[in-house]
């Protein structure tokens, strides 16, 4: 059998409710006091809001992959030779977001003139954020400062405190990451790589990340297999110099063995085996450089990465603002959980002394 609810307990109840009821009336008689908090915390929300500047965002996304893959056959076919062997571009992510964010990249990016005026994209960068301003707080003279050279060695101790300071900028501190101009990352399960720039100025995002994507694209397909193409080059000069020395050897050749036409000449005879001599030494030199030639331009070939686009970046770009809306909503929602607690307190109070 359920056991029956006792007048005590109905009593509790009902005590219970108009407890909560004389609260509730006592929090609608002082709603001023929700009101004298809510202005100026809305006042708070709505400068924080509106001092938060807009940014654009600029995202390019590109994918890496090496021709090791696609020449494994001919790598193979090559080895059994002796000619290469089946070496294949490994490009390590984290290599990669690395130099994305390396001095060597940034000097050019930062340096470079941007698109949509005659400035330094660095230049561009003091001027959108006011950055001379807050240099300027200690030093006035540094008010409009900007760098006047795209060479790194003719920087002045006083350009290259400012340059660490745009850096510092630009990449972000450890502790607020997000607030970073520039921001390289990688999908793991993809292999998609992502640039993603984030300014007060729509062309100033853009710039950054297609020019940062262009300098890595550079960095890995000259920079980093440079000696590997100077001894391919090295190597073709050789052979096509041997080339020509043998032809003309050839030529030459040709010319005794018209001219001993018809006659018996020792001198001549001896000439003719002199040249083909030495047509015979040029051309096993020939065959040795030839078969370093096409070792080295394999290698070169077989570890050249292909940088591929997927995303650029394009105007009108997305606009990344706090809502007022949504702000302004949380402001009267805390001023009513504030209010509503010191009224109901401020009643307690009242009710225990009483």
């Amino acid at each position: 059998m359920g056991k029956d609810i006792s007048d005590t307990d109905v009593i509790s109840i009902k005590e219970l409710f108009l407890t909560i009821k004389s609260y509730l009336m006592e929090i609608v008689k002082k709603w001023w006091v929700i009101a004298l908090i809510a202005l100026p915390m809305c006042l708070y929300f709505w400068k924080k809001t509106t001092s938060i500047p807009i940014k654009y965002s600029a995202s390019l996304r590109y994918v890496v992959e090496g021709s090791g893959g696609s020449m494994g056959g001919l790598g193979g076919l090559l080895g059994s030779f002796g000619i290469g062997g089946g070496s294949k571009n490994g490009i390590n992510p984290f290599q990669v977001l690395e130099v994305t964010k390396s001095r060597g990249i940034l000097d050019k990016v930062l340096l470079d003139t941007s698109s949509y005026n005659s400035e330094l994209i660095i230049n561009n960068i003091i001027s959108e954020y006011k950055l001379d301003e807050k240099w300027a707080e200690n030093n006035p003279e540094r008010l409009g400062y900007r760098f006047t050279t795209n060479d790194v060695s003719q920087f002045t101790d006083l350009d290259n405190a400012y340059y660490k300071a745009v850096l510092g900028k630009v990449l972000g501190s450890a502790k607020n990451r997000s607030e970073a101009l520039l921001i390289p990352s990688q999908h793991d399960e993809f292999g998609i790589y992502k640039i993603f720039s984030s300014t007060v100025n729509e062309n100033l995002s853009i710039d950054i990340a297609k020019k940062t994507y262009e300098n890595v694209k550079e960095f890995y397909e000259e920079g980093m297999l440079e000696n590997q193409r100077n001894t391919r080059d090295i190597l073709e000069l050789k052979k096509d110099s041997l080339k020509a020395v043998i032809d003309s050897k050839a030529y030459q050749l040709a010319q005794v063995r018209d001219r001993s036409r018809g006659a018996v000449s020792l001198t001549l005879a001896a000439d003719e085996s002199k040249i083909q001599r030495e047509i015979a030494g040029l051309s096993l030199a020939y065959q040795e450089v030839y078969k370093s030639f096409e070792v080295a331009d394999y290698t070169f070939k077989n570890n050249q990465p292909f940088f591929a686009t997927i995303d650029v970046p394009f105007k009108p770009l997305t606009m990344s603002a706090q809502s007022l809306l949504i702000n302004l909503a949380m402001a009267l929602i805390l001023s009513g959980i504030l209010g509503s607690i010191l009224i109901c307190g401020n009643k307690l109070i009242r009710d225990n002394l009483s």
